[in-house]
């Protein structure tokens, strides 16, 4: 027999040795502790009890759901992931295409307008000036600036379509840049972009922009 102090309020070892209920009864106290007799074999059924439990491991339906909610976060993430990727790539184009604005932005007759836009097109490379574009070029009797993008390399296919226009002083809507300098009117310059959608373009008021052919959802947020 060993001899084991013990706590007789806890219940639950009243419930699993007779003893603890014995002792609870006697209420024999030595140096102001509860005391009962253990037989060695049960300490050992304990013993070895505790060692089961702590042996104990993740069942299959526990390791079923973390693989269900692991493949559901993946199947949320990773689209969301390939389109900002793709998003960053297409944002190369926007950039470069700042350096054809600011010489376009310039002209105030016709003829300057083909001389800057020819500027801006010999500014780069004819074909794949940068590692995500095929191609960007101005046009020379509009200022239109069209970047098309190399789908091996960013991902999606498709073009921007950069369209220049004047706000003039006066009340009314803008007009394109071409109309405006043939016209001789003045204002203030202003940008649609546009891919498949054109959404802003139309908040704008620029109803006229042309269109491109990469998808809302790969554009950048001024040319959806």
């Amino acid at each position: 027999m060993i001899l084991v102090t013990c706590r007789c309020q806890m219940p639950e070892l009243a419930r699993i040795y007779p003893c603890f209920r014995l002792a609870r009864r006697l209420r024999r106290c030595v140096h102001g502790r509860n005391l009962c007799l253990l037989p060695t074999g049960i300490r050992k059924m304990k013993t070895m009890t505790m060692v089961k439990k702590a042996q104990a491991g993740f069942t299959l339906i526990e390791l079923m759901i973390v693989v269900a909610i692991i493949g559901i976060l993946a199947a949320i993430a990773l689209p969301a992931y390939t389109d900002y990727t793709i998003r960053s790539k297409v944002s190369e184009g926007m950039v470069m295409a700042e350096g054809f604005k600011t010489l376009i932005a310039e002209s105030t007759t016709v003829v300057e307008l083909g001389a800057n836009a020819l500027a801006a097109n010999v500014s780069v490379n004819a074909a794949n000036p940068t590692k995500y574009l095929t191609s960007i070029a101005a046009d020379v009797a509009t200022g239109v600036i069209t970047a098309t993008y190399n789908v091996t390399n960013v991902g999606a296919a498709g073009t921007l379509v950069v369209s220049p226009f004047v706000k003039p002083a006066a009340a009314g809507g803008a007009i394109t840049l071409a109309a405006a300098v043939l016209a001789g009117t003045t204002g203030a310059i202003d940008w649609a972009c546009r891919g498949v959608g054109g959404t802003a373009a139309t908040a704008g008021g620029m109803t006229a922009a042309g269109a491109g052919t990469l998808l809302a959802k790969y554009s950048p947020s001024n040319c959806r």
